[in-house]
C-alpha cells in the first residue's frame, strides 16, 4: 500500500538587504478544533435555554432553533473532518503548510517530521520529490537515513528505508530552502511529496491460500462465480458462499483444499453474488461446479521421451525433496505456485530444469489459473445422449451442465463438443452461465489442461503419486452411456463396473461419500472428479494434417480448425509414425511439443510399444493419421487401464461414450 502527502512551502522571496523570516501561516489544527469545540458549546447552551421554556414560549423560540442546528453542525463538521483526517492517514507530516520570507542569497530551514504507520512484516520506504518548483528557489532535505544535506529535485530523494513494519514512527528531517543571489522578487510556491511506501511481502512459492499475505497464486475467476466451500456431510452434500476474506476459508491448496465456485441461475445470481459468506447456494441454483488449478511451475525430470527413465541423484527431486531417480513410475511432481507476472522459462533440455506449465499461456495471455469443470459436462436425462440429434436438442434447450449426480454428456463430434463448451460464456444461448465473453473464454480441454491437472494432482497438493485416483466405474444400466452418473466413484483406481449406482438407489460412491472422494483429485470434495473412468474425454489435441498424407481421418465437424491457442497440435512433419503404428509418435514427443501433457512424461517405457506402458499400467496411445484426436481417462469399463495417464485417440467422431470438460480462461 502507498501513501502520499504534500507539504506546499510559500516562499517570499525578499531584496537581499531585507533579511529573511520564518512565518508559520500553515493550518492551525488546534484553532480549528477549539472553533468547533465552541459551536458545540454553543449549540448546547442554546439548547438548554431553548428546553428551560414554557411552551408558549418555546413557539416564539422556533426561529431561533435554526441558530441552535447550526452552530451543532458547524461543529461537528468541524470535528468529522479532523477525525477523517487523522483515522485514514497512515502518513502524516509536521508542518504540511508552511510561509517563509527568504532575502536572496541566503536560506531558511524547516524542521519537518514524518511520522509513519506501516502494516508490512517486510518493511517500507519513505521517499521526498519536488513536485512543484518556485521561483530560483532550491531546497535540500537531511535526517532520517540522509546523513548529509541531499538536493531535492523532480528524482525521489529516499529519506527512510526500513526491514520491518511502523507503529508512529516519526522521521526527523530539515528542510533547508534557498534563494539564488538574482532570484525575482515575489511570491511562490515550493511542493514537496512525500510517499511512504509499503515493501510487498515476498511470496511464498509453496503456499497458495486465500486470504495469506504470503501466497504465491492469485485466483482470477468471472464476476457472474460465486467461491463456494463445501459445508455438508457425507451423507447430506451442501455447499456455502465461501467467506473469501477470512484466511483459508475458501482455499489452502498445501492441505490440499482446492478453490471451487459455481455458475448459477440469472434469476438468483445477483443475489448470490450480494449475499453474506455462508449463505447456502443448493445444487438446483447451480449449472456449473468449477474448481481452479492455480499457476505453477514444476520442475522437469525428462526432457525429451528418447531420454532415460533412470536419473542421478541430485538431478531432479519431488515435492518432499527426496531424489527422483525413475521416471518409469510415477513420483510427486516438484510445484511452485507463480502470479501471472512469474514466467519460468525453460529451455527444454536440462534434466531438473524448471518451467512454467503451459497450460498458463493462451496464445499471448499469462494466466493466473484456470477454472475446470469439477464434473465431466453433464446432463439430466439419459435421452440426451441417445444419438447426436438428442444432444443438439439438449443444447439446444440448455439441459448441459456441469453438475454431479448426473449423466456424463456425450454423442457430439470434438466440432460440436467445442461449441458446446463456448456457449457457457454466450449470452445468446440457452446453455449460457452468465460469464463475460469479454474477458473469460469458456472452452474446451486441451491436452496442456489434462496435465495441469494431472500434475498438481500428482503432488504433494493433490492425492499424490501414493494414491492413484479412483475409477468412476458407474455404467448407465442400458449401456447407452459409460458415464452413468457423475461424481460416482468405485472406491479404487481399477474397480470393476458397475450398474448399480442409480441415484437414489444406491447411493455409496456418491461425491460427498468417504468412498466418493476417493476419486477426487485431492481426495476430498474439493477436489476435480471424474478424471477416471465414466466417458472418454475427448481433448483439443490432434495430429495436424499439414503435409496431405494419406489415410487420414478426421471426422471432427471442423471445416476450419479454430485458433491455434485452443488445441494442442502435433505436426504431422514431426510426428510422422505411419498410419496404424499407435505407439510411434510418443518417441517423437520433446519437451517443446508435448511437455505438461501428462503424454510422454508419464510413460513407464522408452520406446513405448505396447497398449500399458502409461504409467500404473494405464493405457499409452498416441496418435496417428488414422486416429488424430486425443482421448483422455479412460471409461467406466477400463478396469486398471483408466487413469490420469491414460491416453487413447480416435477420429473425433461422435460415441455413447465419448465426453469432454470445460474450462475457463480469464485473459
Amino acid at each position: 500500500m502507498n501513501q502520499s502527502i504534500t507539504q506546499t512551502i510559500t516562499v517570499t522571496t525578499a531584496p537581499a538587504n531585507s533579511g529573511g523570516t520564518l512565518a508559520n501561516t500553515g493550518e492551525n489544527l488546534p484553532l480549528f478544533v477549539g472553533v468547533g469545540a465552541l459551536c458545540l458549546l454553543v449549540a448546547a447552551a442554546l439548547t438548554f435555554i431553548y428546553l428551560k421554556q414554557g411552551r408558549t414560549a418555546r413557539a416564539k423560540f422556533r426561529g431561533f432553533f435554526s441558530l441552535i442546528a447550526l452552530a451543532g453542525l458547524t461543529g461537528v463538521f468541524i470535528f468529522s473532518q479532523t477525525h477523517a483526517a487523522s483515522a485514514t492517514a497512515t502518513l502524516a507530516l509536521t508542518p504540511q503548510n508552511q510561509a517563509i520570507s527568504v532575502a536572496q542569497g541566503s536560506q531558511a530551514t524547516i524542521p519537518t517530521t514524518a511520522t509513519l504507520n506501516t502494516t508490512s512484516t517486510a518493511g517500507y520506504t519513505l521517499t521526498l520529490v519536488q513536485a512543484q518548483s518556485a521561483n530560483g528557489v532550491s531546497a535540500t532535505v537531511k535526517g532520517g537515513d540522509l546523513t548529509s544535506d541531499t538536493p531535492i529535485a523532480a528524482s525521489p530523494v529516499t529519506v527512510k528505508q526500513s526491514s520491518s513494519a511502523a507503529t508512529s514512527t516519526a522521521v526527523n528531517t530539515t528542510l533547508t530552502v534557498a534563494a539564488t543571489a538574482n532570484a525575482t522578487p515575489g511570491t511562490s510556491d515550493l511542493k514537496l511529496t512525500y510517499t511512504l511506501t509499503e515493501t510487498p511481502v515476498p511470496a511464498n512459492p509453496a503456499v497458495c491460500e486465500n486470504a495469506n499475505p504470503v501466497s504465491a497464486c492469485q485466483v482470477d475467476m468471472d464476476a457472474a462465480l460465486i467461491p463456494v466451500t463445501y459445508t455438508g456431510t457425507t451423507a447430506s452434500p451442501q455447499w456455502s458462499k465461501a467467506d473469501v476474506n477470512s484466511e483459508g476459508n475458501w482455499y489452502n491448496y498445501q492441505a490440499k483444499q482446492w478453490a471451487n465456485a459455481v455458475a448459477v441461475k440469472a434469476g438468483v445470481r445477483t443475489t448470490y453474488q450480494n449475499a453474506a459468506a455462508g449463505t447456502i447456494i443448493p445444487e438446483s441454483d447451480v449449472l456449473g461446479y468449477y474448481t481452479y488449478i492455480p499457476r505453477y511451475q514444476y520442475q522437469v525430470c525428462r526432457p525429451n521421451a528418447s531420454d532415460s527413465l533412470t536419473l542421478s541423484a541430485g538431478q531432479c527431486q519431488d515435492g518432499t525433496g527426496a531424489d527422483v531417480l525413475s521416471t518409469a513410475s510415477p513420483y510427486n511432481f516438484n510445484i511452485k505456485f507463480q502470479t501471472a507476472s512469474q514466467t519460468t522459462s525453460y529451455n527444454g533440455t536440462t534434466i531438473g530444469g524448471w518451467a512454467t506449465h503451459p497450460a498458463f499461456t493462451f496464445g499471448t495471455a499469462q494466466l493466473n489459473g484456470i477454472w475446470v469443470g469439477k464434473y465431466q459436462t453433464s446432463t439430466s436425462s439419459e435421452a440426451n445422449v441417445a444419438s447426436e440429434t438428442a444432444s443438439a436438442a439438449a443444447v439446444t434447450s440448455g439441459d448441459v451442465t456441469i453438475k454431479p449426480n448426473q449423466w456424463g454428456f456425450s454423442n457430439q463430434t470434438v466440432s460440436n463438443q467445442f461449441a458446446t463448451a463456448q456457449s457457457f460464456a454466450d449470452s445468446t444461448k440457452a446453455t449460457y452461465q452468465g460469464m463475460s465473453a469479454g474477458t473469460t473464454d469458456s472452452r474446451m480441454m486441451t491436452n496442456s489442461d489434462w496435465g495441469a491437472v494431472a500434475y498438481l494432482t500428482t503432488s504433494v497438493y493433490g492425492q499424490g503419486a501414493a494414491n492413484p485416483v479412483a475409477i468412476n466405474n458407474c455404467v448407465a444400466a442400458d449401456w447407452n452411456d459409460y458415464n452413468g452418473r457423475t461424481g460416482w466413484s468405485g472406491g479404487s483406481s481399477s474397480a470393476s463396473y458397475t450398474q448399480s449406482c442409480a441415484v437414489g438407489t444406491d447411493d455409496s460412491g456418491a461425491y460427498q461419500t468417504t468412498i466418493g472422494q476417493t476419486a477426487s483429485t485431492t481426495g476430498n470434495t474439493s477436489g476435480i472428479y471424474d478424471m477416471v473412468g465414466g466417458n472418454w474425454q475427448y481433448v483439443m489435441a490432434h495430429l495436424v494434417n499439414d503435409t496431405n498424407i494419406a489415410n487420414y481421418s478426421d471426422n471432427s465437424g471442423f471445416a476450419t480448425l479454430p485458433a491455434s491457442k485452443y488445441f494442442d497440435g502435433y505436426s504431422t512433419t514431426t510426428f510422422n509414425a505411419a498410419a496404424g503404428d499407435y505407439f510411434g509418435n510418443y518417441q517423437n514427443c520433446t519437451w517443446a511439443t508435448c511437455g505438461g501433457q501428462a503424454f510422454f512424461e508419464t510413460t513407464s517405457a522408452s520406446p513405448v510399444s505396447d497398449w500399458g506402458q502409461s504409467w500404473l499400467g494405464e493405457i499409452s496411445i498416441s496418435v496417428d493419421p488414422y486416429l488424430p484426436w486425443v482421448f483422455r481417462g479412460g471409461v467406466a469399463d477400463s478396469g486398471s487401464y483408466a487413469g490420469l495417464f491414460s491416453a487413447v485417440t480416435d477420429d473425433g467422431s461422435a460415441y455413447g461414450g465419448s465426453g469432454f470438460r470445460v474450462v475457463q480462461s480469464r485473459f
